[in-house]
């Protein structure tokens, strides 16, 4: 089983990916573009179908207007949108869970954060709509390998096939679609 981080912000060399157990990182700028919404003029924009794009923002409405032109999306908040959710499902596209912001944060934001995030991807699971886990990791130290990603996933409720699929089937199904 080959797997893919999505969304790295410099570029790992080859040996550090076996190293940690992945196939590829797609790196910010190069293979993906993320647009952060803030209103509607912003979203009508089309997203480059060469790269991966991640519409990410705060207000629901305007992430449910973009889930049919972009790969995937961020729920900074992680507000828990079952509408979203039934849209992204439905749509066949991912919900990007980056787990840099449990490593940079601590105490009771970390605590937080870990408390949204289980929910989120406990109504993800429900509503059967995909979600890849992402590193967005700026430098070697911050990415992850697959075993400490999988522990990650079990403190954020997940059992290791869901997130292996998080790791593997989804990110090679949106890889695909972003390179037709």
């Amino acid at each position: 089983m080959a797997y893919h981080d999505l969304h790295v912000r410099f570029k790992p060399s080859a040996s550090d990916l076996r190293e940690l157990g992945f196939a590829s990182a797609c790196t910010a700028g190069e293979r993906v573009q993320e647009l952060v919404a803030r209103n509607e003029q912003e979203i009508s924009q089309q997203a480059p179908k060469e790269k991966i794009s991640i519409l990410a923002g705060e207000d629901a409405e305007l992430l449910r207007r973009g889930v049919k032109r972009f790969d995937l999306l961020f729920v900074s908040s992680f507000y828990p949108d079952t509408a979203l959710m039934r849209e992204v499902a439905r749509e066949e596209k991912a919900f990007e869970v980056p787990i840099n912001g449990l490593l940079r944060s601590g105490g009771y934001a970390r605590a937080n954060l870990l408390a949204r995030m289980r929910f989120f991807l406990k109504l993800c699971t429900k509503y059967k709509a995909d979600y890849v886990l992402t590193s967005r990791a700026a430098d070697r130290l911050e990415m992850k390998n697959v075993d400490e990603l999988v522990a990650i996933g079990a403190v954020l409720g997940l059992d290791p096939p869901q997130v292996k699929k998080a790791l593997s089937v989804v990110p090679e199904r949106v890889m695909e679609g972003a390179n037709p």
